[in-house]
């Protein structure tokens, strides 16, 4: 009998594990998951255009990474690592977390208001494989740490407006982060803050109203995890004082209304509402986004053009960089995330913001499992297999629960039986890692690999050997690749002396980006006003000049505003010179007085000599 049982359960699992293996994705999707990736290869072989690179080398290159840490230099790679396409991630972050350090030493660190600068740059790491609560020469820095649960006690996390709580709330989750209990937010706090700031229509604005689209479905992605949960939240709307008691799921559905009542005109739009839509587990073709026979797949796509996607195909005054016939790069990155959110989705991998491990195949089968049984669900269904079926899904782990997809229409009924459901805060059981590296999950069936060397190559070697030629920042990514290559290679023993001259060449950019510093703080303190410029002034101008022209052509350029500069030796001259002609002019007149004063006298004295000579 046991032994009969024993090959049932295993039929079962097998059964389980053959539906997950063989028949996740209809053959239509397997239509738009070839199309999905065709597409996003696009976006990223359209960005290495930028940078005059083939589609057969890195987009993560030294003229990229100059731009890392900032919006446009870590977008890219989100998507990228995220989509699993092959590139240099060891590389982008040894950059980034040099960059970080180096910023870290600045008043404000990343952003004196801007918490997303922290989420931002957090997420990103962990997209390329990287763990951001382990920054910095001795690992001491935590990204989370400082732009999440504790954000407040330099700054309110929200200070910015909804993007700060909404996006920390993001990275919160992006690893299932703990939070501790000295924390200055907790989970709680910041999903309560998010669901007071939603408007009467169901939208989302960034700070005032009327709701925005784009803010409202970056909001959506940030409650997904939550939508499941049974927990009942009490608070007065910000928009109107209106006492509400609600559930994460309600407020959510109201906003989904307002989404789909709305015209989606951009790109960012459209990705935005996509990337809500993968995140809540919800079908991206589905209807009721659909603008007549144009799902929300097929508006995308009108968008793109050469690779790349256009913001909008009509001229916006606002935005001036958006042209209908120019692809944008804003644009180009959203629209490679949200191919990559949809491809995430037809492949059943974890959300576009979830960076812990894949689930497993047994994991995926058990969710799959318990959404046949709710879709079997009926008004007809008896209350004792609707408690099997509630038991089933409480035995999906409660961290996982918001992968099942239907829970809402079991929910309801739930309430009509009569059965109570369990209320437990989900946010307790978000507790899970307190550090970690992001996965990295290939999705494009084998394309795009690439065998990566892992030793410290001849090239390199002699590389190194021509940048000890070289005094210029315009090095700096390059050096930072080569000492990352090298401290990780195989035969890092055979290059110790490189590895010293490459550390020591770090420290001289160091000090040049310093020096560099100091000009740009001595042309702001010393030149503005610039009405105010005298010849007093020579001093200062020359002293920058002197300094300015020590540095390279390239380092030259890193110089801001040295073009004030050159205006204010110009200035300098001519009131030089205007001081020199009045001082000129100023002689002229004395002579010109002395010269009249002698002819006066000497006329004078002329008359008197003649009276004397008639009277004698």
């Amino acid at each position: 009998m046991k032994q009969i049982k024993r090959i049932s359960m295993i039929l079962v699992i097998l059964i389980l594990l053959t539906d997950y293996l063989f028949a996740p994705v209809s053959f239509a999707n397997e239509k738009i998951i070839d199309e999905l990736e065709e597409m996003a290869t696009e976006v990223i072989n359209w960005k290495k255009s930028e940078f005059e690179t083939s589609s057969d080398n890195d987009l993560l290159n030294d003229d990229f990474l100059e731009s890392a840490g900032t919006s446009s230099g870590d977008w890219f790679p989100l998507g990228m690592g995220r989509l699993g396409y092959q590139d240099d991630y060891e590389f982008y972050l040894a950059v980034i977390d040099e960059k970080i350090a180096k910023r870290y030493k600045e008043e404000f660190k990343l952003d004196k208001t801007k918490a997303t600068e922290w989420h931002r740059i957090s997420l990103a790491i962990l997209a390329t494989g990287g763990d951001p609560t382990k920054i910095g020469p001795d690992k001491s820095i935590n990204l989370i740490a400082d732009g999440t649960y504790n954000r407040s006690k330099v700054i309110d996390i929200g200070e910015q407006g909804i993007n700060g709580l909404t996006w920390g709330l993001l990275t919160l989750d992006s690893m299932r982060y703990k939070i501790p209990k000295d924390a200055a937010d907790s989970r709680e706090d910041i999903i309560e803050r998010i669901l007071a700031a939603q408007l009467e229509d169901g939208g989302f604005p960034l700070k005032i109203p009327p709701s925005n689209i784009d803010i409202t479905g970056m909001t959506l992605q940030a409650l997904a995890p939550y939508y499941n949960s049974e927990k009942t939240y009490t608070y007065s709307r910000l928009v109107d004082g209106e006492k509400r008691e609600v559930r994460v799921r309600d407020v959510v559905d109201e906003a989904l209304g307002y989404l789909a009542s709305q015209e989606l005109e951009s790109t960012e739009s459209i990705v935005q509402v996509i990337v809500a839509l993968t995140a809540l587990q919800i079908d991206p073709l589905s209807k009721e986004f659909s603008r007549g026979d144009q799902t929300l797949f097929d508006q995308l796509k009108n968008f793109q053009l050469d690779g790349g996607f256009i913001h909008s195909d009509t001229y916006d005054e606002e935005n001036p960089t958006a042209q209908p016939d120019e692809s944008n790069s804003m644009s180009s990155e959203q629209a490679l995330y949200g191919l990559t959110s949809m491809l995430r989705y037809y492949n059943n991998a974890r959300s576009l913001y979830d960076f812990r491990e894949e689930m497993s195949a047994e994991l995926t089968a058990q969710i799959r499992n318990v959404e046949s049984e709710i879709d079997r669900v009926t008004p007809e269904t008896d209350k004792q297999a609707l408690e099997t079926v509630y038991k089933n899904y409480l035995n999906v782990p409660a961290e996982e629960r918001s992968y099942v997809s239907n829970y809402a229409q079991l929910s309801d009924a739930l309430l009509a039986a009569d059965i109570k459901v369990e209320v437990a805060e989900l946010s307790d059981f978000m507790e899970i890692n307190t550090s970690g590296k992001g996965t990295i999950t290939p999705l494009l069936n084998g394309a795009n690999e690439q065998a990566k060397e892992t030793i410290f190559t001849e090239a390199d070697a002699k590389r190194t050997e021509e940048l000890m030629k070289e005094t210029s920042t315009e090095h700096e990514v390059e050096v930072i690749k080569l000492i990352s290559i090298l401290k990780s290679a195989e035969n890092k023993a055979d290059y110790s002396e490189e590895l010293t001259f490459l550390e020591d060449k770090k420290l001289e950019i160091n000090e040049l980006k310093a020096e560099i510093e100091v000009i740009n703080q001595l042309i702001m303190k010393e030149l503005y006003p610039f009405e105010s410029i005298t010849a007093k002034d020579e001093a200062k101008v020359k002293q920058i000049t002197e300094k300015y022209n020590q540095l390279a052509a390239y380092d030259q350029t890193k110089v801001q505003n040295y073009e004030d500069v050159e205006k204010a030796e110009t200035q300098i001259k001519n009131l030089k010179r205007a001081n020199i002609l009045k001082l000129v002019g100023a002689g002229i007149v004395i002579i010109l007085v002395v010269y009249l004063i002698y002819r006066r006298k000497k006329r004078n004295q002329a008359k008197l000599n003649q009276k004397m000579l008639d009277e004698n």
